[in-house]
């Protein structure tokens, strides 16, 4: 039985955003589990055994909340291991690796662009590395295949037609998530949104960032819907034909809405957008970022987020409208999929944090009061039990 924890206070007073983008304070954590565990990832893909595990996938998700906090606190340890192996020469090596799924690939560089927004040790070689960055960018939006199913309607060249053609609600085929805004497009805006904040450090100026960022923030404005309570979903039903959501069980007038998921890498393009908008002095865009957190928080931590009073912790919902039903029923875990509540690594992950929200700090100090609960997260622990405490705790 679900017992929904509901706090009662108004949305725009709810729980102020931090009056930074810093996502941990100035004192330094232990970080030795996650120290050891990134070596780990480190010394397997420089020996070009990364296909095992898709650890070109999972780096970026384990280790993006390490990677800001290294920068935040001046971790020289954890700094110098990233900069011990995100380089260019990783970047052609995963770049021209046909083994390498695309989407791994495209996470991955928005990974590799967000070193190079945060780090300054060596400008001429993270120089280098921005500008083949910018290039296969340009690719992507330009250029690729733009098609994330092969039996969509429409042909498109390069991300960016794709993404202004779901802008322009044109019809791309008979299943609704031929229209969807796909992690495919997601990862390649927030890559450009990352690369739009390093340029000036660069001396460069490139027109496609800033059409990037434009449409990224266009995404978020045309394709929302907002409800009464300020909380919003991207794109409502456009999933409801998916394999993934079949099971999805609707009150009335309920919409299908993403996975809780896919859905917790929101938090980052949302900061990421809000420091594009501090940097161009927009403060309308700027603004209409902050109504998204906002309320993103207040749905993370009302909805997404409940308290089951019978075991005296914290679980969370599949889907970020507070639905719970079962999620990719008939193919994974031996077709049993994830039945509720039982989709909750990305919580883990620590993205939500990025939200810069006490209330998301309150729940995140509770997980780890309660963290040894947890230690089948995901239902596929690992043994990264002690990771995830120690990442959780970067606040």
């Amino acid at each position: 039985m679900k017992i929904l924890f509901i706090l009662f206070f108004n949305l725009s007073l709810f729980a102020q955003e931090t009056d930074n983008s810093k996502v941990c304070e100035s004192e330094k954590l232990n970080t030795d589990s996650i120290i050891k565990e990134l070596k780990s990832y480190r010394n397997s893909i420089l020996n070009s055994t990364y296909s095992k595990g898709r650890l070109i996938y999972y780096l970026p998700h384990e280790f993006y909340i390490p990677l800001i906090y290294a920068y935040e606190v001046n971790d020289k340890a954890l700094k110098n291991i990233f900069r011990s192996f995100l380089n260019k020469e990783l970047f052609l090596k995963i770049k021209n690796d046909s083994n390498v799924k695309v989407l791994d690939k495209y996470i991955f560089y928005f990974f590799l662009a967000e070193f190079v927004r945060l780090d300054n040790s060596n400008i001429k070689l993270n120089k280098e590395l921005f500008s083949l960055l910018i290039l296969e960018l340009d690719d992507i939006w330009n250029l690729y295949e733009g098609k994330v199913w092969e039996r969509e309607k429409l042909n498109f060249k390069g991300k960016k037609e794709r993404i202004y053609s779901i802008l322009k609600n044109k019809n791309n085929g008979k299943l609704s998530y031929y229209n969807a805004i796909t992690d495919f497009e997601l990862f390649p805006l927030a890559m450009g949104s990352s690369l739009f904040l390093s340029q000036t450090k660069y001396d460069r100026e490139i027109i496609i960032l800033k059409e990037i960022v434009d449409a990224f923030t266009e995404v978020f404005k045309k394709l929302v819907k907002f409800y009464d309570d300020g909380t919003w979903v991207l794109q409502p039903n456009i999933w409801k034909d998916h394999r993934d959501y079949k099971n999805v069980e609707l009150n009335t007038d309920e919409d299908v809405v993403w996975d809780s998921s896919h859905f917790s890498r929101i938090p980052a393009f949302l900061n990421l957008l809000s420091l594009c908008y501090i940097e161009s002095k927009d403060d309308y865009n700027y603004l209409y970022i902050k109504k998204l957190k906002l309320g993103l928080a207040y749905q993370f931590v009302n909805k997404i987020c409940y308290q089951d009073l019978f075991k005296d912790m914290y679980q969370f919902t599949n889907f970020v409208n507070g639905n719970d039903s079962p999620f990719r029923v008939g193919y994974y875990n031996n077709g049993k999929g994830y039945n509720a509540s039982e989709n909750y690594k990305h919580v883990f992950w620590g993205w939500w944090k990025l939200l810069n929200n006490s209330e998301i700090d309150l729940v995140y100090e509770k997980l780890n009061v309660d963290f040894d609960k947890y230690l089948n997260i995901g239902k596929d622990q690992n043994g990264k039990s002690s990771i995830y405490k120690e990442i959780i705790n970067l606040k």
